[in-house]
């Protein structure tokens, strides 16, 4: 048997599991990263998302639009380890061994992040085993499973943002940070995420997984399009539509959440001209925040207690023009403060 003692019990702003066991493997390994960023252990998740781009990204494409939520330009998990000079290992479709690798990583002190497609199907870190389970830290708390749960969850191939978008599912993905390096300081840090935010935000179009997505400010443009269009709505067959009111959009709110957390922490590290023009952008990103709520009551539900009957609610919600025309309005107010972000974000990265 080996276990290791992972504890991360503080609520986070992240929007995607991955990067709240990010968070836990980070301060497992004694990370002084957020000493040095001064922020509170609630607030991790903000920045990660924002060094990881995920507080910038946003896709969206009528020819799938719930699968837009899962679009990666680049790699999140990588994206952070770089950042934060973390040599490490990302794996996938190897199944040959594959247990035997795990226990060895934990046994060499590194648990190893992966997805577990079993309902629910989260992000964990495998942090133990013993003869007959496997020990898990998730964003829910600690979880065990069985071997053979544990060999079905890991075993299913699932969208990835850990893999290249040449290939956005596979199977037995593993990641493991191995050893820091040299550490740029942390003004560098937050201006590469920013940049790295300018680029998603103004992306127009990438092609991932055979499909072609608008992306940033397009995105929300192309959603006010489609939601504008004349259809039945009466008696929708494609519901899609309808249900991307429920999770992404609520992966494009609780992402700008952490670009406000994540913007503040990074006001604190610049002084003068510099310190405004991120607390402008900061400005912006709560005036995209209200527009979200706003746009939340209007055509979505309750999060996070949504009611058992959210899917006639949201159908009933769009059915009602008006209501359809302030969500069309909402979406272009909010498109323009994404671009109005950028604009200050670009006085400060040049």
């Amino acid at each position: 048997m080996a276990k290791l003692e992972v504890s991360f019990d503080q609520k986070q702003v992240g929007a995607f599991g991955y990067v709240t066991s990010l968070n836990a493997y980070v301060d497992f390994l004694g990370d002084d990263l957020f000493d040095v960023l001064g922020s509170r252990k609630e607030q991790y998740g903000g920045f990660l998302d924002g060094v990881c781009g995920d507080a910038f990204r946003f896709f969206y494409s009528r020819e799938d639009r719930m699968g837009s939520a899962f679009v990666y330009p680049h790699n999140p998990l990588r994206v952070v380890a770089n950042s934060l000079s973390y040599k490490h290992e990302y794996t996938y479709d190897v199944e040959k061994d594959n247990l035997v690798r795990i226990k060895k990583y934990i046994e060499g002190g590194r648990p190893v992040l992966m997805p577990l497609v079993l309902p629910p199907p989260e992000w964990a870190l495998v942090i133990g085993y013993d003869d007959v389970r496997f020990y898990l830290h998730t964003f829910a708390g600690p979880r065990q499973m069985t071997r053979e749960q544990f060999n079905e969850a890991s075993g299913k191939a699932w969208w990835q943002p850990t893999l290249d978008k040449e290939k956005p599912s596979g199977s037995n993905p593993m990641f493991i940070l191995i050893e820091r390096m040299a550490r740029a300081d942390s003004q560098k840090i937050i201006i590469d995420a920013l940049k790295l935010g300018i680029e998603l935000t103004t992306t127009r179009e990438i092609e991932y997984d055979g499909k072609r997505y608008p992306g940033g400010v397009a995105a929300l443009q192309e959603r006010a399009k489609d939601l504008a269009e004349e259809r039945d709505y009466a008696n929708l067959e494609d519901k899609t539509l309808v249900s991307w009111h429920f999770f992404p959009f609520l992966y494009y709110q609780l992402s700008r959440w952490s670009r406000a957390s994540f913007l503040t922490i990074a006001a604190r590290h610049f002084t003068g001209a510099d310190r405004e023009k991120i607390d402008a952008a900061l400005y912006q990103t709560e005036e995209i925040n209200k527009l979200t709520r706003s746009y939340r009551e209007t055509l979505s539900v309750p999060w996070p207690k949504s009611p058992p009957d959210s899917q006639e609610i949201l159908l009933t919600k769009i059915r009602e023009e008006e209501r359809r025309k302030k969500g069309i309005q909402l979406l272009r107010q909010i498109a323009d403060a994404e671009k109005a972000t950028v604009e200050e974000l670009q006085k400060l990265v040049g």
